[in-house]
């Protein structure tokens, strides 16, 4: 080889395009979940700004919807089937519901993944 250099170059410039592809966001075994779940989608629908995050515990998928009012931010957690499982937040003025992430919500809540946003 005369140029390694050059083959080494185009080499490079010939995997950058594929190292920056993005894997399509998963949740629910469903890709673009926004999109693609009913109910998420009719929930989404009906707010003008929402973060979306999907949650591992246990062994299962939990999609969490955050929507932010003013100061109050409250989190809404569901399972795959659109089943409202609990209610948290910051300044939720009821109980925290998540219970069944024990031993601390705030440990699994730290962990979520955002897999979508909604500015209106």
């Amino acid at each position: 080889m005369k140029h390694p250099i050059l083959i080494s170059l185009l080499i490079f410039l010939f995997l950058i395009p594929n190292s920056c592809k993005k894997e399509p966001i998963c949740t629910c075994s469903v890709e673009h979940p926004e999109e693609n779940i009913p109910w998420l989608k009719d929930f989404l629908s009906m707010t003008n700004y929402a973060n979306v995050y999907k949650l591992e515990f246990d062994g299962l998928e939990y999609i969490i919807c955050t929507q932010v009012a003013g100061l109050d931010a409250v989190s809404l957690v569901f399972d795959c089937a659109g089943n409202l499982k609990c209610k948290a937040g910051e300044n939720y003025a009821g109980d925290n519901t998540c219970d069944f992430l024990s031993p601390s919500w705030d440990s699994y809540y730290q962990n979520r993944v955002l897999i979508y946003e909604k500015r209106n």
